[in-house]
């Protein structure tokens, strides 16, 4: 049984026979290169825009990485700045209220000191190290926040009014003369225990106001600081999902062919050498078929390439529906596909593999109201009787596709008399 090509608006005289390969090559030429370049040029076209889609969200993505980490440093930054600024605020609110304490016991010494009327050694000694303990934190406060007004005010209540004069009232009940005492206490020490009262009251509504709004922006630089890591996190993330789908996306291209989505001879070739592998494991065989359709250019050249680019789509997704689950099929380039079966038992397996394939191939293909029959030559190779390794199995196929081609068969099996050309006695193979 001869396999050709047929359409229904197909005419002309037929290409010789020894012909159909090399018009099959010869349409790889016109196209430029091999597999399916008919519809190349859209792939390629899609391929770049892809590419550059892909180029345009990553830099979008390193962009809003950068712009996050830059906000989680700002807000990082601004944050310790502001929690820095609201716990020194709070630590000079204590210093006032330990200043107003020692004012306080200053105070309660003087009266001590007057209703005793004389000032004994344990009051002075008392009066000396509150003094010190008022002086050195009214000085510290000075240091610590020199540029508030409150501040300022507290430390010339303290040292301009209320520490000289307080140091003469104890001066003069130190020697006794408490009257002159209570009367300085009553004209000058009161008023300037009132003044500094007032100073330090001021200062710790001002600094409780101060470090309110300090701890309200350190909270808002925390939920700052916590978003931009999430962005940064989300960044990340995607970035890694994006890298991975390109690297799947570029390895797929790698090992498969742009047209029709079938593995190209590189995945092939490693299929084949995992066959071998678990054939040699099982002891068992494993196949390859080399399939050509025949008279493939006569669809370029009467409907051109596109419609061959699309039968080739069709053929292949029909070659597929054919084959077990694990059987593997290829596009070679041109017009030329290879099969893989990797759990065969005999030559009569892969003929009736082979035979399935033609089979399905045999109902029309409808493009666009054309109506295409395709039929193609298939060359079997087994492993290991006729090859060790992917490049002798395809030889062999090829050497058996070309002699059924020859011999106007459909399917044939190498043999080891049929020469390169395919010439040489081959019968045609028996199916179930």
């Amino acid at each position: 049984m001869r396999a050709v090509v047929s359409t229904s608006t197909v005419t002309g005289p037929r290409a010789p026979e020894g012909t159909d390969h090399q018009a099959s090559c010869g349409r790889n030429d016109s196209h430029g290169g091999p597999a399916g370049a008919g519809l190349r040029p859209i792939t390629v076209g899609g391929r770049r825009a892809g590419s550059a889609a892909g180029r345009w969200s990553n830099g979008v993505a390193w962009l809003v990485l950068v712009a996050a980490v830059m906000v989680a440093g700002a807000g990082a930054f601004g944050a310790v700045q502001i929690q820095q600024d609201a716990s020194q605020r709070h630590e000079l609110r204590t210093m006032l209220a330990e200043i107003k304490a020692s004012a306080w016991q200053q105070s309660a010494l003087q009266w001590q000191a007057i209703s005793a009327q004389n000032l004994t050694p344990t009051l002075a000694q008392q009066h000396q190290e509150r003094h010190r303990v008022a002086h050195a934190l009214a000085v510290q406060l000075a240091e610590r926040d020199p540029d508030s007004a409150e501040t300022r005010e507290v430390q010339i209540a303290f040292d301009h009014y209320y520490h000289d004069v307080l140091a003469r009232e104890f001066a003069l009940l130190a020697s006794g003369q408490v009257d002159d005492a209570r009367r300085m206490y009553e004209e000058q020490v009161d008023p300037a225990f009132e003044r500094l009262v007032t100073a330090l009251t001021a200062a710790d509504r001002a600094y409780a106001v101060r470090a309110a709004q300090a701890t309200a922006q350190a909270r808002l630089g925390t939920v700052l600081i916590l978003t931009a890591t999430a962005l940064i996190v989300g960044g990340l993330v995607w970035l890694q999902r994006a890298g991975s789908q390109a690297y799947g996306r570029v390895a797929h291209r790698a090992s498969h062919d742009p047209l029709t989505g079938l593995p190209n001879r590189s995945l092939l070739d490693e299929r084949i050498a995992q066959a071998v592998w678990q054939a040699d494991r099982k002891q068992s065989s494993a196949a390859v078929l080399l399939i050509d359709l025949d008279r493939f250019k006569e669809v370029n050249d009467t409907f051109g390439h596109h419609y061959g680019d699309e039968l080739l789509v069709l053929v292949a997704r029909r070659m597929q529906g054919a084959l077990r689950h694990g059987d593997t099929v290829a596009r070679l380039g041109g017009d030329e596909f290879a099969v893989l079966l990797p759990h065969v038992e005999s030559a009569e397996d892969v003929a009736a593999a082979a035979t399935t394939i033609c089979t399905a191939l045999q109902s029309p293909f409808v493009l666009d109201g054309h109506s295409l029959t395709v039929a193609a030559s298939v060359g079997a190779a087994l492993y290991p009787e006729h090859g060790s390794d992917a490049d002798d199995l395809l030889l062999c196929a090829d050497t058996a596709m070309y002699a059924a081609k020859t011999s106007r068969i459909q399917v044939a099996v190498f043999d080891p008399g049929i020469d390169r050309l395919g010439h040489g006695s081959v019968q045609p193979v028996a199916t179930p």
